[in-house]
């Protein structure tokens, strides 16, 4: 598969090597189709700068990793509400996968809900400990409304520094993760060479079998491939 800018350098090398299957190729890709679809992620990557400008996850949908997330595409539904400051890394709202304007209930509820997808004894990803810890330090902070207010102050102190230094080469953008690793994913985006270029997240749900368990998916130290567990 080729894109069609590509196309006429490949009838070329093809002609001096003396081949006429070239001239059956068609420029399907011409323009990259926007579509809409719900994707099952068994397991979503860490985000690489690619050596072009972009820095991007990749996600396995059915063993092909075919799904590609912008950084920036993860951090605006992870963080959607909160200023996106690279030294903050992943911010307390997200590390309990609420908005901003989370409810007393709703913050109770994500850390329920983030600490059983953490657990070291369900999740083998090798920064699993760190991220469950880092779970009950923002419940800790989120459900103290004074120190809920210091923290939102800090935020917004940080996007002000941000603003300021625009242009700036973000130094901390490779060490941020989703909080999820897999679930059903409404996405709209581009499809380029048998993948999807996601450009919006629209929604994100669990993925839950017939006895109401929710799956984790983890990578392991040393491991092949990610391994599942229903919780």
């Amino acid at each position: 598969l080729v894109t069609a800018n590509h196309l006429t350098t490949l009838e070329t090398l093809c002609a001096n090597y003396d081949l006429t299957v070239v001239k059956q190729l068609t420029p399907v890709y011409n323009a990259p189709r926007s579509v809409q679809k719900i994707m099952r992620v068994d397991y979503i990557g860490v985000p690489k700068d690619r050596g072009d400008g972009t820095v991007t996850a990749m996600a396995s949908v059915n063993g092909d990793w075919s799904l590609v997330f912008p950084l920036d595409v993860l951090r605006g539904w992870f963080d959607i509400g909160v200023p996106a400051a690279p030294s903050v890394g992943l911010t307390y709202y997200a590390t309990l996968n609420v908005k901003a304007n989370a409810t007393a209930d709703e913050i109770k509820r994500g850390y329920r809900a983030m600490a059983k997808r953490w657990h070291p004894d369900v999740n083998h990803d090798p920064d699993a400990t760190t991220m469950f810890k880092r779970i009950g330090a923002a419940y800790d902070v989120l459900n103290d409304p004074q120190k809920r207010r210091r923290y939102d102050a800090g935020l917004a102190l940080e996007a002000t520094l941000k603003a300021s230094r625009q242009g700036a080469p973000d130094l901390f953008q490779d060490a941020w993760r989703p909080p999820l690793r897999c679930g059903l994913i409404l996405v709209e985006g581009r499809e380029q060479l048998g993948r999807l270029i996601v450009s919006k997240i629209l929604q994100w749900q669990p993925i839950v079998n017939a006895r109401g368990q929710e799956l984790v998916t983890s990578w392991p130290n040393g491991a092949e491939t990610w391994v599942e567990t229903w919780v």
